[in-house]
């Protein structure tokens, strides 16, 4: 059985198997019977093969610096990963000449990552094909393409060395040599044994970064890794502002880099606490957050932000979804239970959403919807229909899937359309594009709260590319799938206490541990700012809180909101990112120089009454928050600076 770990244990001796029995083509491997890792052989696993035959010969260096990887941190890494394994051999190809051949490139590329693991600059665990190779999303390089423009410098670097006198030029030449291969470099340079003799390199290479004279001299090597640090710190202060002209091209050139790779948790934890500051802005000089009055500085800033976003957005659990326990949860909301609108100007909004329902267990879930629970769905149906407000809009989106709308046989409804761009959201894996298979169109039943012939017509700003000028027409059309920039990610573990699933290894293998809390969450935050503004809301009861786009533009727009939770745990990670969505809304004020902030904040004080402040209003447009009379605080908004 060629699928055994004895013959196939790592992908390369996979390949030099399927090399020595001659398999030219897909069909001689599925006649052999070949299989790796339980998968039959396709064409991938094809590809992978034939791009590494030519660096599987005797005496190969590729295999040399392959064995020391897995030695220092397994072969799960790299070795048993083809997709990663094909895509350094292609790298390395387009990148080989006369000089540097395929095999030595992808040598080199396979030390440098040994490097970046021993000196911590990302976990063993981060080491994705995305990390490594491409971000295809953003288009941000890889590790593997930025570090082969190392080469390219010491290419630059060797004929202005080869000018030197002679015995400098031999001593440079070494230097330029040990510092070139990654070998060479941890153990002369990097590692503990090597820290006294590597001192001087440091200075160097402080010397370029900041441009100093000073270290530039000969007797550069006398001077203390401290004065070192502090300049690199200075240098890095002047990157973060780009108005700063003393600012080193270089430094900006590094910021960038170390802001790609900052291999920080992109998820948002489960907790209230204030987020880490940024690796950049924690070697930044100038920052207050030094020291231990810097960080209380910074939490109480953080505890300020969290106080403004409780006066707005709050949530709540209901472990089981009845009809019963949403009147509960409701009555139970607050400012948007209390809330009193008018018709055609404030109204309240209640709302779920199908596509934030937990999702089964599914090898491939961002490929097929999964249907929500049906006791609960039909909880949520009955208690919108129930809806007696004034001014209360019921809207029940069926995530895509026409079979969830249940309210359209009530009084006073009727269906809104979402249409989307794209073929599907983009998440982790492949989806096969069959024939009219493309979920692009999103039905919401609504209830009106009175009949339609007394509810106004509005002017439609956003979304309109099928032409819609009004609500008239019930569609939005252009709308984006929420991208995965968008979608705050949560931890693997944390996901698992919510909705008792596990992430698939796809997922895995390209992202590693932090996944979205929904793969098949489609609607933006876009998308509910113009809801929000069409339909004058002014209060939002949000039986699906999902991970949290309507709450954030609700806070955008300064109204109202209550979301409903499956736990605490749920809760805890929506307050995380409505507080840092309310830190965004604060902070982005800082357009304001501080005499305007000032002189905004005086005026606001002095107009007591409803009307002055209206007219104050119309005089400050577009220098103050988005609502008048429901803002976030102007006065506070220079201590959120400190957070970073």
């Amino acid at each position: 059985n060629l699928s055994k770990a004895s013959l196939a244990d790592t992908f390369m001796t996979f390949a030099s198997l399927a090399k020595c029995l001659g398999v030219d083509q897909v069909a001689d491997g599925v006649n052999c019977g070949l299989r790796f890792n339980g998968t039959e052989y396709n064409a991938p696993i094809h590809k992978a093969c034939v791009s590494l035959w030519p660096v599987l010969e005797h005496g190969s260096l590729f295999k040399e610096a392959i064995l020391r990887l897995e030695l220092a941190w397994g072969r799960d890494l790299l070795s048993t990963q083809y997709t990663k394994l094909r895509r350094l051999i292609d790298t390395a190809k387009s990148s080989a000449n006369g000089d540097r051949t395929e095999d030595f490139l992808a040598a080199w590329l396979v030390d440098q990552a040994n490097l970046a693991l021993n000196v911590k600059l990302i976990a063993a665990s981060k080491v994705t094909e995305v990390w490594l190779e491409r971000d295809r999303k953003h288009g941000i390089p890889g590790f593997w393409p930025c570090a082969l423009m190392l080469l390219e410098v010491f290419d630059f670097l060797t004929p202005l060395v080869q000018k030197l006198p002679a015995t400098e030029q031999a001593v440079a030449m070494e230097a330029l040599r040990k510092l070139q291969d990654p070998i060479a470099c941890w153990s002369e340079f990097l590692c503990a044994k090597g820290e006294s003799s590597g001192s001087g390199g440091d200075v160097a290479l402080v010397a370029v970064l900041t441009e100093d004279d000073d270290l530039q001299d000969a007797g550069a090597a006398e001077v203390s890794t401290t004065s070192a640090g502090d300049k690199i710190s200075k240098a890095v202060g002047a990157a973060l502002n780009p108005d700063t002209p003393s600012a080193n091209d270089l430094v900006k050139a590094v910021s960038v880099v170390v802001q790609s790779f900052d291999t920080s948790s992109k998820s948002v934890s489960v907790t209230g606490a204030v987020p880490a500051p940024s690796l950049l802005t924690a070697l930044d000089a100038s920052s207050k957050l030094k020291g231990e009055d810097g960080q209380a500085e910074r939490a109480a800033a953080w505890k300020q932000v969290q106080t403004e976003r409780r006066k707005y957005v709050n949530f709540s659990i209901v472990p089981k979804v009845t009809k019963d326990a949403l009147n509960s949860a409701f009555r139970s909301s607050g400012k948007v239970w209390s809330h009193q609108g008018l018709l055609n100007s404030s109204h309240r909004l209640l709302t779920a959403s199908a596509d934030l329902q937990p999702e089964a267990c599914t090898a491939e879930p961002w490929v097929s919807p999964t249907i929500p629970d049906k006791t609960s769905w039909t909880a949520m149906a009955e208690f919108a229909s129930a809806a007696t407000g004034v001014c209360d809009f019921s809207l029940l989106f069926d995530g895509r899937m026409r079979e969830e709308d249940l309210i359209l046989s009530q009084s006073q409804t009727d269906e809104l359309h979402v249409i989307f761009e794209g073929g599907c959201p983009p998440r982790a894996g492949r989806v096969r594009r069959l024939p009219l298979s493309a979920r692009k169109i999103e039905s919401a039943a609504t209830r009106f709260p009175a009949q339609r012939a007394r509810i106004k017509t509005t002017k439609k700003e956003h979304f309109t590319s099928c032409g819609e000028a009004t609500t008239f027409q019930g569609t939005y059309s252009g709308v984006c799938y929420r991208s995965l920039g968008e979608l705050p990610l949560i931890d693997a573990a944390a996901k698992a206490k919510i909705l008792a699933v596990s992430v698939p290894d796809p997922w895995k293998d390209n992202h590693g541990e932090d996944v979205p809390l929904f793969w098949q969450e489609a609607k933006p935050i876009s998308f509910y700012l113009a809801l929000i503004d069409d339909m004058q809301v002014k209060a939002v009861f949000d039986m699906t809180a999902g991970s949290g786009a309507l709450m954030e533009a609700a806070l955008t727009r300064g109204i109202q909101y209550h979301g409903i939770c499956f736990n605490r745990d749920h809760m805890t990670w929506l307050q995380a990112i409505a507080d840092r969505a309310a830190c965004v809304t604060l902070t982005s004020l800082r357009r304001l120089s501080r005499t305007t902030s000032q002189t905004c904040s005086a005026l606001w004080s002095q107009a007591k009454t409803r009307q002055k402040r209206r007219s104050l209003w119309s005089q400050t447009a577009g220098m103050m928050p988005a609502n008048p009379n429901e803002c976030l605080p102007i006065l506070t908004f220079h201590s959120f600076q400190q957070l970073g």
